[in-house]
């Protein structure tokens, strides 16, 4: 719980006073205040904050004026100041201030600035003499005061917080959502694009914010789709060698490869695609992954899913002329030739035997780990013949983690489909159980208001709407409006030990928050009985550990007999 205080005695009077004067508009004008510990931003003027979170009791900032009164934050975010962009100042929101008030000392401290008072306005000038910030000084009330809608950056997402209701009551909540919103990606390549090419795009999320809670997001859920074995010769005790370098020229275009019976079965999602085979597509020049979903492989399917990604790079400008692909039956077919032929391909076929000359191969491992850390955040009763319509948005997300290789500045998918706006096309974890609203037309009076499914990807063909698949009818809808019901995300990762921390952090914030005033009369023994449910969970709990201790108490003798039958099955296995 943090407090801070405003020490002007008559701030509020004056703030009124500078509302109404004629001099300044009534919306956007802020007042400096030295006696004020912070930025203070007023409910009217919440437009200049980017980044919105909504407090809970655990985070709420609570100010205290001159004349004793008490206000509390509603929202938290991050204001920028023109002459300053690249300084994002914290500004906490009230709905019971009736001005915003800029802490003078606040600015200079975090701009590393000099504040002039003069009687003419304020300046703040920084390490080269220029004036950053500016404002001048109300000659009825002494005040001085900036225009906010001169002086700050006005942010396009400050309606987030309305737009999606999500399940979350914290700021690390939210770091979490949109990191499995992108698929469990790995948190390196979350971080560095969070600092590149999706900086300021991600609503509430900045490269700061995800890496003060990078703890949280790097879960179990991540590892079960990116963890690798251990590369060779780290720290090696070897000599090291002079090496040569060897230049590089690009020489492809479109690289094509086809998973076959054996690459799905190391996949260990053949059970997941139910027949289902993935032709995967890369391109060398905009860096970026496309798949092909076919049913067999035969020449028909085979050469129908190429057409197929040959016609989505053509309608992206990017028309391939040199292809490498490498020897399945199916693509020496004259059929897949002569439509190369035709459409004036050159195919550059890798050696047999030697697919890692195929520079698809890295990909297609990028692309096989993000799919399987996908499906691993889905919910536990999502139908696994429902994973088909999750191909859009794991394409969707694997290339906006991806960086393009022409401009550094922006992700693979924004070179091809232009930049993806999060609050036109909001997003979030596949597979999350969802409510879908049902429209009064289409219930009865007393029915259900909603029917549950699953989330299966953002509608870009509408403004603020989603993909999801009903439940009852395995059928997929369009809704506008939805409420969210996370399984994954709520528990942090599948074993029980972090279900339980997740369970006493929200415990804790509950007693914590309660208050003399909330125990009455006549809710002391309600009290009472939570206190006596409680003590009896804590006593279950030391039950089971001790029985669990006093079971794995197993004697030397017994624990050698258990490996030796282990070692005999096994033998008797390989004979």
């Amino acid at each position: 719980m943090n407090h801070a205080y405003v020490c002007d005695k008559q701030i509020t009077n004056k703030a009124s006073s500078i509302l109404d004067s004629p001099h300044h508009p009534k919306q956007l004008m802020a007042t400096a205040d030295s006696g004020a510990s912070g930025i203070y931003i007023a409910k009217q003027d919440m437009a200049v904050v980017s980044n919105p979170i909504l407090d809970t009791p655990s985070t709420m900032t609570h100010v205290q004026a001159a004349e004793g009164s008490v206000m509390s934050s509603h929202a938290t975010g991050d204001m920028t100041f023109k002459g300053m962009p690249d300084i994002p100042f914290k500004a906490q929101v009230f709905n019971d201030l009736q001005s915003t008030l800029l802490g003078v000392g606040a600015i200079v401290d975090k701009a590393n600035v000099k504040a002039v008072l003069s009687t003419d306005g304020i300046q703040f000038i920084n390490k080269d003499g220029d004036v950053v910030l500016s404002g001048p000084r109300c000659a009825n009330t002494g005040l001085w005061s900036i225009d906010l809608q001169a002086h700050v950056h006005r942010p396009t997402d400050h309606h987030a917080l309305s737009v999606r209701p999500l399940p979350m009551d914290s700021v690390g909540d939210l770091v979490a959502w949109w990191h499995a919103s992108f698929g469990y990606p790995v948190v390196s390549t979350f971080l560095r694009a969070l600092a590149t090419w999706l900086k300021d795009k991600i609503p509430g999320v900045t490269l700061e914010r995800a890496q003060k809670y990078k703890k949280q997001i790097k879960c179990i859920t991540s590892a079960k789709g990116h963890l690798n074995q251990t590369r060779k010769n780290a720290r090696s005790t070897q000599t090291k060698t002079d090496s040569y370098s060897r230049t590089r020229t690009q020489k492809h275009n479109i690289i094509v490869h086809l998973i076959t019976d054996q690459e799905r079965n190391d996949m260990d999602i053949a059970h997941l695609l139910h027949d289902k085979y993935l032709m995967v597509f890369y391109s060398h020049g905009g860096n970026y992954i496309h798949i092909e979903l076919l049913d067999a492989t035969t020449e028909f399917h085979v050469l129908r899913a190429y057409k197929q990604g040959v016609k989505f790079f053509e309608s992206k400008g990017l028309k391939p002329n040199v292809q490498r692909m490498d020897n399945y039956s199916a693509f020496l077919a004259p059929a897949f030739t002569e439509f190369q032929a035709n459409n004036d391909i050159t195919v550059d076929r890798v050696p047999p035997g030697q697919h890692r000359r195929n520079k698809a191969e890295r990909c297609i491992e990028t692309a096989k780990h993000h799919i399987i850390a996908s499906l691993a955040g889905t919910d536990p009763d999502f139908p696994m013949k429902g994973i088909k319509h999750l191909m859009p948005q794991m394409e969707l997300t694997l290339n906006l983690l991806r960086q393009a290789r022409k401009n550094t500045k922006m992700s693979a998918w924004e070179q091809l489909h232009g930049e993806y706006d999060f609050n036109a096309h909001p997003l979030g974890p596949m597979g999350c159980r969802i409510l879908s609203h049902d429209k009064p037309e289409n219930r009865e009076s007393w029915g259900l208001h909603g029917t549950e499914g699953f989330y299966i990807g953002p509608s870009l063909d509408h403004y603020r709407c989603y993909e999801v698949l009903i439940q009852s009818t395995n059928r997929t809808r369009t809704t506008d409006t939805l409420s969210w019901h996370p399984d994954m995300l709520s528990t942090k990762s599948s074993c029980s030990l972090a279900r339980l921390r997740g369970a006493i952090q929200v415990v804790t914030r509950a007693i914590t928050s309660v208050g003399p005033g909330d125990i009455t009369h006549q809710s002391r023994q309600e009290f009472s009985s939570l206190a006596n449910s409680l003590s009896t969970l804590t006593e279950a709990l030391r039950t089971k550990v001790a029985a669990a201790v006093a079971q794995q108490r197993v004697s030397p003798m017994t624990g050698q007999h258990t490996c030796l039958r282990t070692a005999s099955t096994a033998s008797n296995h390989r004979k």
